[in-house]
């Protein structure tokens, strides 16, 4: 049997959908994991955001070189080609320094998002485990109750029938005994 539980946000927004199914007497497994216990939106914005700083740094270091050239170049205010130059590389390395934190925070949010998938490949696998778990009881279950099936329903007919002549001479010769007892009385005694 299938169960579905759905879980809803205040707003009528669906949650997530799990999909549960009845193993047993009063066992049920969840069979299935939902997107959002593995894959996280942080990570996409992440990325993006240090795709973004060292296009920056690239960007930078490219205007960087062009000024140099022009410096070496001559003509132009030198003066004022190296004040852009000074203020280029100024510039550089502030977004070299940002880039450097973006990735070292970048780290640690890569690690969480991988330890939540880990988790939820764990659960999987726990899941898995639980019903390799209640497959095998209900195996042993099933076999038992096979051979007590077969203990008293395949029964041999010739030792049945011996078994049931042997306990009725018994019977009989109870009777008998019990019917000699009842016809003696005190008199025969005296």
């Amino acid at each position: 049997m299938v169960k579905y539980n759905e879980s809803y946000l205040e707003s009528n927004e669906k949650l997530h959908q799990v999909i549960e199914y009845d193993v047993g007497f009063n066992q049920v497994i969840q069979v299935n994991s939902t997107a959002d216990e593995c894959f996280k939106h942080k990570i996409g914005r992440e990325v993006e955001d240090l795709v973004n700083a060292m296009q920056d740094v690239v960007d930078m270091e490219a205007i960087v070189v062009d000024l140099e050239a022009e410096l070496e170049k001559g003509g132009v205010d030198k003066d004022l080609v190296q004040t852009r130059l000074d203020a280029a590389n100024k510039a550089l390395t502030f977004m070299k320094e940002k880039a450097q934190r973006m990735f070292e925070a970048g780290i640690t949010t890569f690690q969480g998002a991988l330890d939540e998938a880990n988790l939820s490949i764990t659960n999987c696998g726990t899941r898995t485990s639980k019903l390799s778990l209640v497959e095998s009881r209900m195996q042993v279950q099933k076999t038992t109750f096979e051979t007590l099936k077969s203990e008293n329903e395949d029964a041999d007919i010739t030792e049945v029938a011996i078994q049931l002549g042997s306990a009725e001479l018994t019977y009989e010769a109870a009777l008998m005994a019990t019917g000699k007892i009842m016809q003696t009385t005190l008199l025969n005694f005296i």
